[in-house]
């Protein structure tokens, strides 16, 4: 017997939605399958030019100098740059650090530095937020040998003077660096020091150096240049103190053969001062009078001050008037920081006697105004020159003017006192002069006045003194 067939509807209906539902789960491996494939090839473009990008800022930081890392090392976060590279945005952050070694140059020790630096770069991206990707390459630079200077500033005791202002200047460049000496008197150049020649300057306010000096550059005593090397520690050092002050009067010695005051005052061009306690003193003019003699001399005038020490202090233009050359002993001022020290010396005085007529003559000469030219012939010693005393500010009177020329009846100067050494006098009258045959008379600071005779008659060579 035939059996009659029923329709299976609802089953194929099944069937026709389990595959389709297969053929999505297949599509959609296969779409997941190659963005997580695209995704990796993107990330993976990403990182080699992260990777190309951190080398590249190494070998830039390999090649800057090394005052660019020292910069650098100081900067606490480093430094950052942005670049887009095939639209993705990278981060570039750059740092050095200094790998301090235990040898390292100080105010103490002159051994070199041996810094290397540890340059670090890190590049960031966001190839899908928050997800974020970074990428590190780092390197060890060697520094070089350090060139380091060392600038020692000393007060008067050998003991250091803090807060000196120091600057270093490099000749060829220009380049200078300022700094404050510690307590220790010390000031350290290092790190950014290039090798060459370089100009010290040292100065503070209210101080002076050994040379009178308120700056070391004004001082030309002073060798103010070093040459720094690579590898090498120089040093350098300097005397500077707050300044005193040196006042000097001069008087007139022999008062009592001269009929005037004790008080009655000496002259000169100048007044020297000498380390007398140093092996090898050098002197220091207190003041440059520009030929014009005067009586009192103060270092207020002209100098900044007094470096404190004890001197050797004698009036005269040249270590050629110094006392211990004519067997006499110089005076001495000690001068102390911030004060004022006043030395009062004795010089001998040169009376001149002018006489009406010839060598024969016994009257002195009153009624006529002699011109008497005076000459210190002391060349005999550093800086010594010839100088003539002006007639016009050391003039001769005749006996009128007792008061203000007390030695005037013997036609002597105003202010008879002058500095030790060796002068020539000589007489001018009606386009003649006279000059006695004994031409220098020496001043060696004696008891009694040096005289000198001068004969108005005898005054019969053509021109002047």
């Amino acid at each position: 017997m035939l059996r009659q067939l029923v329709p299976e509807r609802g089953d194929t209906l099944i069937e026709v939605l389990i595959a389709a539902f297969v053929l999505a789960l297949i599509v959609g491996a296969t779409f997941t399958g190659l963005e997580g494939s695209t995704r990796a090839a993107a990330l993976g473009r990403a990182r080699s030019q992260a990777q190309a990008l951190a080398e590249q800022d190494e070998e830039r930081l390999r090649g800057d100098s090394i005052q660019a890392l020292v910069t650098l090392s100081e900067a606490s976060t480093g430094e950052s740059r942005t670049v887009t590279e095939n639209g993705t945005k990278f981060t570039i952050t750059s740092t050095v650090k200094a790998k301090e070694e235990e040898t390292s140059v100080s105010c103490t020790s002159g051994t070199p530095s041996v810094n290397d630096f540890l340059t670090v770069s890190e590049v960031e991206w966001r190839p899908s937020p928050p997800h974020e990707e970074k990428i590190k390459e780092s390197s060890l630079i060697a520094r070089p040998p350090g060139v380091n200077l060392i600038v020692q500033i000393n007060g008067a005791a050998g003991t250091g003077v803090a807060g000196m202002s120091v600057t270093s200047t490099q000749k060829s460049t220009g380049k200078s660096e300022t700094g404050a000496t510690d307590a220790s008197g010390c000031k350290l150049f290092t790190s950014t020091l290039e090798g060459g020649t370089y100009d010290i300057n040292v100065a503070q306010t209210n101080y002076v150096d050994q040379n009178w000096y308120r700056e070391l550059k004004e001082d030309p005593k002073a060798q103010t240049e070093r040459n720094l090397v690579s590898g090498v520690t120089t040093r350098a050092s300097f005397e500077f103190e707050k300044a005193g002050q040196l006042a000097v009067k001069l008087l007139t010695g022999d008062s009592t053969e001269l009929g005037i005051s004790s008080s009655w005052p000496g002259q000169a061009l100048n007044v020297l001062a000498s380390e007398s306690s140093h092996m090898n003193p050098t002197y220091r003019t207190l003041r440059i009078s520009n030929n014009e003699p005067r009586t009192e001399f103060s270092s207020v005038e002209e100098q900044a001050g007094v470096f404190p020490r004890t001197y050797t202090v004698y009036p005269g233009g040249c270590t050629g008037n110094s006392p211990a050359l004519y067997g006499s002993t110089a005076s001495t001022a000690t001068v102390t920081a911030g004060n004022t020290t006043t030395a009062t010396l004795t010089e001998q005085a040169l009376v001149v006697d002018v006489y009406k007529g010839t060598s024969t003559s016994t009257e002195l000469l009153t009624t006529e105004e002699p011109k008497v030219v005076i000459k210190e012939k002391t060349t005999a010693g550093e800086g010594c020159t010839e100088r003539t005393f002006d007639p016009t500010t050391l003039p001769f009177k005749p006996p009128t003017e007792p008061t203000e020329y007390p030695t005037a009846a013997r036609g002597a100067l105003r202010f008879p006192g002058l500095p030790f050494g060796k002068y020539s006098v000589c007489l001018e009258h009606a386009g003649m002069h006279y000059r006695r045959s004994a031409d220098e008379t020496e001043l060696g600071g004696g008891t009694k006045a040096a005289k000198v005779k001068l004969y108005w008659g005898e005054a019969t060579e053509s021109g002047s003194c």
